[in-house]
């Protein structure tokens, strides 16, 4: 019990220490976006790639049996969630293009389309389950969707944070 109180404590104090220091806190509704290009795009998301897979190869400690189950199945997950980053990434564009200017329709429309996107991630993680879950132990099929899901925290994490807010 003390110690699910320490880290609660913890986690809640670094939370506000992120929050202190985060851009989110010092941008202003007209806060320029960053110059990105699609070639930039295309790096960003290789390197996250590689790094998805090392830190998953760190993690997960399988057999050579399990891996040859994994890591076919993890290339076609991964494939279909690319699918839905690149609407992700779509949406990021386009509110480059007109957030300050950005009218009431148009903000309506980009954040259904983003809960959309959202939506169909879990769909596809609910869909992939049984899949990990015939070709590894349960345990291991739950720690890769959970280091799925912190991965894909992070990367939301990193878009929000360089995006400014629209104007109310």
């Amino acid at each position: 019990m003390l110690k699910n109180s320490v880290v609660a404590i913890f986690v809640l104090v670094s939370a506000s220490l992120l929050l202190q220091n985060s851009p989110l806190l010092a941008q202003t509704y007209n806060t320029p976006l960053p110059t990105v290009n699609d070639k930039d795009v295309q790096l960003l998301r290789q390197d996250l790639r590689g790094k998805a897979k090392q830190l998953i190869t760190k993690n997960m400690l399988l057999t050579d049996a399990e891996a040859a189950g994994f890591w076919p199945l993890y290339d076609q997950y991964a494939a279909e969630i690319s699918k839905v980053n690149d609407t992700r990434f779509g949406l990021i564009k386009q509110y480059a293009a007109i957030y300050q200017t950005m009218n009431a329709d148009q903000a309506d429309s980009m954040i259904r389309l983003l809960a959309e996107a959202d939506q169909t991630i879990i769909s596809l993680r609910l869909q992939y389950l049984p899949k990990f879950e015939q070709v590894l132990p349960g345990t291991k099929a739950a720690l890769f969707f959970q280091l799925d899901r912190r991965l894909d925290s992070l990367m939301n994490v990193q878009m929000a944070t360089q995006l400014p807010l629209i104007k109310p």
